[in-house]
């Protein structure tokens, strides 16, 4: 969840008072007041607004607050979130509420949306949509719905998507979900969007085509299993017939002999 402060131009003279030892943002309304008048806001009123725009609570604070009420709403709408595995705001369908989605939501300011930035689908992207992906910013969300709930949105390894991130020098031999890692790495640099270091590609993770960065334990496709005594680069032993052993111990015996 995220607090944000909407400021009116006619009280500007105050805002060095207002986010003095603040870390939260702060916007200022237009000089028409349009955000305040289109939600009836009065001076200090407090929202508290759902991923989806919907207000959950209002509340004036000059006279005083019941903080425990308020910790309530906010409780209850965190819980609810949580158990409808909600990604609203995810517009770019990375899996995470980030400033990626923010931006391509700001691009879309006063438009229609079509690329999933209209969350609350009323039409028109617009400050509800703002606040209600600012309620969500940094949500990490599984099954990757993005886009506010619509389809899954296509992914590739090496694409600027799915929690990837650029690097100048990254490892030409990425770990990815499904695959055993290689004996041998080039050890050229990479130069491109991977995963995090730690991380894995899992490309179908929200669905074919549409690939995320993921913990090893979080990988769609688990790791192929071998045998007991197999591992990547080392001959097989079997106890019962220690062939390799054996062809090793005789080819010693060969050359003894010929020295003898």
């Amino acid at each position: 969840m995220v607090a944000l402060g909407v400021g009116k131009s006619a009280y500007q003279s105050a805002n060095a008072a207002f986010i003095a030892a603040s870390v939260s943002p702060v916007v200022m309304d237009s000089a028409s007041g349009a955000v305040w008048a289109g939600w009836g806001a009065n001076q200090r009123d407090f929202f508290i607004v759902g991923p989806d725009g919907t207000l959950l609570h209002r509340v004036n604070l000059t006279p005083g607050f019941d903080a425990a009420a308020i910790d309530a709403v906010v409780q209850d709408a965190l819980g609810a979130l949580g158990s409808a595995n909600s990604c609203s705001g995810d517009v770019d369908g990375s899996a995470t509420v980030d400033v990626n989605d923010l931006l391509q939501l700001l691009g879309d300011f006063g438009s229609a949306g079509a690329g999933g930035s209209d969350l609350n689908s009323d039409g028109v992207v617009d400050v509800n949509d703002l606040l209600a992906l600012l309620s969500a910013f940094g949500t990490e969300c599984t099954g990757g719905s993005g886009g506010g709930g619509g389809a899954a949105v296509p992914c590739a390894y090496g694409e600027d998507c799915g929690g990837q991130s650029f690097t100048e020098c990254g490892t030409m031999c990425p770990a990815t979900c499904g695959t055993m890692p290689g004996m041998m790495c080039n050890m050229m640099c990479y130069n491109g969007f991977q995963c995090p270091s730690g991380q894995f590609w899992d490309e179908n993770a929200n669905g074919v085509g549409s690939g995320v960065c993921v913990a090893q334990d979080d990988c769609s496709i688990s790791m192929p299993e071998l045998p007991p005594g197999i591992a990547p680069g080392r001959p097989f032993l079997s106890a019962a017939a220690p062939v390799f052993s054996h062809a090793v111990e005789q080819a010693m015996s060969d050359w003894v002999e010929l020295l003898n």
